[in-house]
């Protein structure tokens, strides 16, 4: 194997010699040489997979196990695969079982490529990756693919969550914080999809730097469209349970702006108290007291002190100075709304020294809205949730790599292993056998190509 690999570096180091040369003679910029050396490295990079790939197919063809179970259908179909070198076109032959009548490109089977793919699985994490944050054109262009593949990639994507592992020592803490919120994200269909984001955290801590500032602390993101709240809940709590020893929690703060699923934690997290995002109340005390602002200071004071008999009594003189049916409205629906989360407002009276301020619509604008709704795009709902819970992965450190492997290796229907360690054997004969001539090493001059290969070489 290495001898044909070694051939075909030595042809084209003496390509890239002869080039650099031409440069120093033209008195050309380094650059010159540096664009056609890169074209030269990927060019041994395809040709040298072309070769293996092709190798490959010979020694399943040969082998007599082979012929005992599968016949030949037909000897020479092309495949095209974009791999991170370019594009690498090969010769597999195509089987068909002598019992069950299945059919099978045996050789590409080996090596997990699917009867139909164009793209290898590296290439394709890699635009994952990338559309991850920038949009489908911008991750397939570097690969001169179609957007539709990369959105195809992003929305046959299955389990895309990072593991939590279980603990020997768990982590004790006696508060933990939970914040939640939801995006608003257009549908090719003219609907809308609601990506959910629950994150988890230990608080707030300082950074130093030329500024300091205040981050969240070991946070782990939740998100996806969940049709109900059972399951994101039920998630959110495998992974304190996993990660936190819950009898020395004392309380766990949902925070978010009281929306049903958001206070639906309450029956799934163990321990749990709502806490309301002071943010969505400021928008309802600004709505009910647009048109007297005096009495927006002592609406407030009547929130901050706990004061139901003060907030009902404010909102009543507000209502009776209101001067159209939408002010009405306004203050009718401020009413409600506090009331209705007051469990969430009288908390900040009796928690105050541990309670932390909620940063939740930051977060989904962060971590949803950037991508999936801050710009005019129409997304399918599986593409919507898919990149949702994405995003979340991405943040909580997943390897997208990793993750597009192992949903190719869940697709894959495996050769019996057997078989596979006797094709192994045929390929090193097939390739050992083949008569490779280098002539940069028998005839050549010492010259810098000469010692590159001889280099190679000598190290195996």
């Amino acid at each position: 194997m290495l001898d044909i690999i070694h051939h075909i570096a030595a042809e084209e180091l003496g390509n890239i010699e002869k080039q650099f040369m031409e440069v120093i003679t033209e008195q050309g910029d380094l650059s010159e040489f540096t664009k056609g050396l890169e074209a030269r490295l990927k060019n041994i990079g395809c040709r040298v997979i072309k070769t293996l790939l092709e190798e490959l197919n010979k020694a399943v063809k040969d082998d007599p196990e082979r012929k005992k179970k599968w016949q030949v259908e037909r000897k020479a179909d092309k495949n095209t695969l974009v791999t991170i070198f370019g594009e690498v076109e090969y010769k597999r032959t195509y089987y068909v079982s002598k019992n069950e009548n299945e059919y099978k490109y045996l050789s590409d089977e080996l090596l997990g490529i699917k009867p139909h793919q164009k793209v290898e699985t590296l290439v394709e994490s890699r635009m994952v990756e990338s559309a991850i944050n920038n949009s489908y054109q911008e991750s397939a262009k570097p690969y001169d693919i179609s957007k539709q593949k990369v959105m195809e990639s992003i929305v046959s994507l299955e389990d895309i969550e990072v593991k939590v592992p279980e603990r020997d020592e768990k982590k004790e803490l006696e508060y933990l914080y939970i914040e939640a919120d939801e995006d608003h994200v257009s549908l090719q269909n003219g609907g809308t999809s609601f990506p959910k984001l629950v994150y988890i955290h230990e608080g707030y801590e300082e950074v130093t730097g030329e500024r300091k500032r205040n981050r969240l602390k070991d946070t782990f993101y939740i998100s996806g469209d969940y049709r109900g709240s059972e399951e994101i809940w039920n998630k959110a709590y495998e992974y304190i349970t996993k990660t936190y020893d819950i009898d020395k929690l004392k309380k766990i703060y949902i925070s978010g702006d009281g929306a049903p699923w958001i206070r639906s934690g309450l029956d799934y997290i163990e321990k749990s108290v709502f806490v309301l995002d002071r943010y969505h109340i400021n928008k309802y005390v600004l709505k009910a007291t647009g048109h007297a602002k005096e009495l927006r200071f002592k609406l407030w004071d009547a929130i901050n002190t706990c004061d139901k008999k003060k907030v009902k009594g404010t909102l009543k003189e507000a209502l009776a100075r209101a001067d159209s049916s939408s002010r009405e409205q306004n203050i009718s629906d401020c009413r409600k709304y506090l009331l209705n989360n007051w469990d969430g407002i009288k908390i900040y009276g009796t928690d105050r020294e541990t309670i932390v301020g909620c940063s939740a619509e930051g977060h989904v604008s962060h971590v949803l809205s950037d991508r999936l709704s801050s710009r005019p795009l129409g997304w399918s709902k599986e593409g919507a949730d898919n990149m949702a819970r994405l995003r979340a992965f991405k943040y909580n450190g997943g390897n997208v790599y990793e993750l597009v492997l192992s949903n190719k290796k869940k697709e894959r229907t495996k050769l019996p292993e057997s078989y596979a360690k006797k094709i192994k054997k045929n390929l090193k004969k097939n390739i050992t056998d083949i008569n490779v001539e280098i002539p940069v090493i028998r005839y050549g001059k010492r010259n810098p190509s000469y010692f590159a290969v001889n280099a190679l070489r000598n190290a195996y």
